[in-house]
């Protein structure tokens, strides 16, 4: 399986612990958030969506996200395409995506103080 994480805040976030969980929320919190990037996740075609379910988490709590929303889970297309005469055939996969967030204030600390800013780490 393979998954990326796509920043669009400019900002790196300090990593959840192993232990916490990022929940995939249904619908927008109630609570202020922010977006921070999309998590992306490609498996085998036929892989169990809780498989890319828990591999977006994962990947998730590496960026530092309180949690996920707007899920989608599905299967690629098959494509076929003929090139000088031959059937070429891209091989299809379970893909997943979500939106990544982080609550304004979080565990009473400001958002400003989750993020580090990418130059100290020679981003």
């Amino acid at each position: 399986m393979r998954s990326e994480y796509f920043d669009i805040t400019g900002k790196v976030f300090v990593p959840k612990s192993e232990d916490s969980d990022v929940p995939i929320l249904e619908a927008p919190p109630e609570r202020e958030f922010v977006r921070i990037g999309t998590v992306r996740a490609w498996a085998r075609s036929g892989t169990a969506p809780e498989a890319i379910r828990e591999e977006l988490k994962r990947r998730g709590r590496l960026a530092g996200a309180d949690a996920l929303m707007e899920v989608e889970i599905g299967e690629d297309e098959k494509a076929d395409f003929v090139f000088c005469g031959k059937v070429f055939t891209t091989k299809r996969h379970t893909t997943g995506r979500a939106t990544a967030i982080v609550y304004k204030e979080a565990t009473g600390e400001k958002q400003e103080d989750q993020a580090r800013n990418p130059a100290l780490y020679n981003l």
